[in-house]
């Protein structure tokens, strides 16, 4: 048989209540129970931080900076240091290439190009007598420098004198015997260039160039004031002046005084 509780009285209720608890009116007697099942239900104490919200505050945060700061800041770690690939402690600097032009960081090796830097040659020294220019009596330009290397003999004539006629036979056998190591030159004037032509074709001189020097130029260049006349330029350049005719004999040891130096 079980016994009875015994009631308590109200001040132990207000004790147990305290301050907080709802008041009981004065002269309510209902068992304790009754009275506290009647209080109002308060919530479950959290912590000071829970309460207040901080934790998911700070977990919003942490987020926003992972992902300003990169997913890849420790998430790519292909050497085991807990470094980015691309990270500077990983890049090693790029080597400068080596300069050709400096010996000492030129390229070396199997595949490096020993072959020494070819010089520039420099152009051929021109004679001051060869260095001109002028016209063939068939219309084709002519530059005096093709002529520099080797002996010259230039032949000053005109399409109207018969000593020039008469001679052209003479030029053309000591062209055909010397023309390997003395270049022959014509250099007509004091006439129309197709006259100049006509002789050049019935002498048959044709064999060697001729200029057409129709303004004096030329002739005037080297001093040539009457035709027939003789300029002998040797190989060093200096040249020679002859006025007059000249016999096959005469032309030949001319040429043979050139080739000799």
């Amino acid at each position: 048989m079980s016994a009875k509780a015994s009631p308590v009285s109200q001040e132990r209720i207000r004790s147990i209540v305290g301050s907080g608890g709802m008041p009981i009116p004065a002269g309510d007697e209902r068992p304790a129970q009754s009275v506290l099942s009647q209080r109002p239900k308060e919530p479950a104490r959290r912590g000071r931080w829970a309460a207040s919200g901080w934790p998911a505050a700070v977990g919003v945060s942490l987020t926003l900076v992972l992902a300003a700061c990169g997913s890849t800041a420790y998430d790519n770690k292909p050497d085991g240091t807990g470094q980015p690939a691309d990270s500077p402690a990983n890049t090693a600097p790029a080597s400068p290439a080596p300069d050709a032009s400096n010996p000492q960081q030129a390229p070396t090796g199997a595949g490096a190009d020993t072959t020494p830097p070819v010089e520039p040659s420099s152009p051929a020294s021109v004679p001051e007598a060869l260095a001109f220019t002028g016209t063939t009596v068939d219309g084709a330009a002519f530059d005096g420098a093709t002529l520099a290397g080797k002996p010259v003999v230039m032949w000053f004539w005109a399409p109207w004198c018969s000593v020039c006629r008469a001679e052209a036979p003479d030029l053309v056998a000591a062209q055909a015997l010397y023309g390997d190591k003395v270049s022959f030159v014509g250099i007509a004037g004091l006439g129309p260039v197709n006259d100049m032509a006509d002789f050049v074709s019935q002498t048959k001189t044709g064999t060697f160039p001729h200029l057409a020097d129709s303004d004096g130029s030329l002739w005037s260049r080297f001093g040539v004031v009457s035709q027939p006349s003789f300029v002998f330029v040797r190989a060093d350049g200096t040249a020679e002046t002859v006025p007059g005719g000249l016999s096959e004999a005469e032309l030949k040891d001319r040429a043979d005084a050139l080739i000799a130096g």
